[in-house]
């Protein structure tokens, strides 16, 4: 099942040059965290896309926490992400990644939190420039989804039974986002979101995890003989 997390980023635009005009703008940025599979003791990636709910948003960078979930029994074995130098960027290289051709040569960043646990990882990214806007650059994120991150995965145990983990978005995650108003952009600082732990503030209820489920390895006899009932099956096509 795929679940997804809204991230409410609300600010004040700012009429005038000193007063508050007592309007404020709601972008709803929905972060996707898909649903994975992958067999006991291999390798494998989650991706995370992002949309906003309605209209449009400049993004100009991103600092996002993720968590994988410890395992429900020893038996399980652990899902942690992969080495820092293992996290290939690869996502860069995809027309659907969010800064796709306008991302900062020297900005990115994709590192597993070695210091406190391999079950977390923090991925930076931004717009080149995007710090002098309004003659700087950024993105524009509506409806379309935009590929977010590509997490690189390892399950650590062979002989594990199977089980599923959760990977989440910390709430400690940032994005920068900028507002067009009167021929102005006015920036905002990285703006923190609400979770469905704490986003009671606009009660709504969103889960912000996507389920990576660990299957077991299929025994050689079992494969043989599914590959063998599909040669017979195809035999016998042939021959009616």
């Amino acid at each position: 099942m795929n679940t997804k997390l809204i991230l409410i980023f609300a600010f004040i635009l700012i009429v005038g040059s000193s007063n508050f005009a007592g309007r404020r703008a709601y972008a709803d940025l929905i972060v996707d965290i898909r649903d994975a599979k992958m067999q006991v003791g291999s390798l494998s990636f989650v991706d995370v896309f992002v949309t906003n709910s309605s209209g449009d948003i400049n993004v100009g960078a991103f600092n996002l926490r993720f968590n994988i979930s410890l395992p429900a029994a020893t038996t399980d074995g652990t899902l942690e992400f992969q080495p820092t130098a293992n996290q290939r960027s690869s996502e860069r290289g995809d027309a659907d990644y969010i800064f796709f051709g306008v991302a900062d040569p020297a900005s990115f960043s994709s590192t597993r939190q070695d210091a406190t646990s391999r079950r977390q990882l923090v991925q930076v990214d931004q717009v080149q420039d995007f710090i002098n806007f309004p003659n700087g650059n950024s993105v524009v994120i509506g409806q379309t989804e935009k590929l977010l991150a590509r997490l690189e995965i390892e399950h650590n145990r062979s002989d594990a039974t199977p089980s599923n983990f959760e990977v989440s978005l910390d709430p400690s995650s940032t994005f920068s986002i900028f507002r067009d108003f009167s021929q102005q952009g006015i920036p905002v600082a990285p703006q923190s979101f609400a979770t469905s732990n704490s986003n009671a503030a606009n009660g709504t209820n969103f889960t912000n995890f996507g389920t990576v489920s660990v299957n077991a390895v299929p025994e050689p006899s079992a494969t043989m003989l599914v590959t063998l009932s599909g040669l017979f099956a195809a035999f016998r096509r042939r021959r009616d």
